[in-house]
């Protein structure tokens, strides 16, 4: 098991965008997320202030690397081998 070698709590910039915006859809149901605007803002904003997003750690680019150069680019062949429509790219 990979442990992180920080205590920092870390996020997804636009996972915690989108909950802020439709939390019915994209919120946790185990963290409680479906609350009103005011408090889904305030969760919004402790989570940027307090936490850290690994993709734009400047300290560890690999996580950006790997979700843009490698992730991404695997999501697609496997949609396409898959043979599936193309509608958006889910991260």
């Amino acid at each position: 098991m990979v442990e992180p070698k920080s205590d920092v709590p870390t996020f997804t910039t636009l996972n915690e965008f989108f909950v802020l915006l439709d939390p019915s859809y994209y919120a946790d149901e185990e963290l409680n997320q479906n609350v009103s605007l005011p408090l889904r803002l305030v969760n919004f904003l402790k989570n940027i202030l307090t936490g850290c997003d690994p993709i734009f750690d400047e300290k560890d680019m690999l996580p950006f690397f790997m979700v843009n150069f490698f992730q991404m680019p695997m999501l697609l062949m496997d949609t396409c081998y898959a043979n599936r429509p193309w509608k958006k790219i889910d991260f």
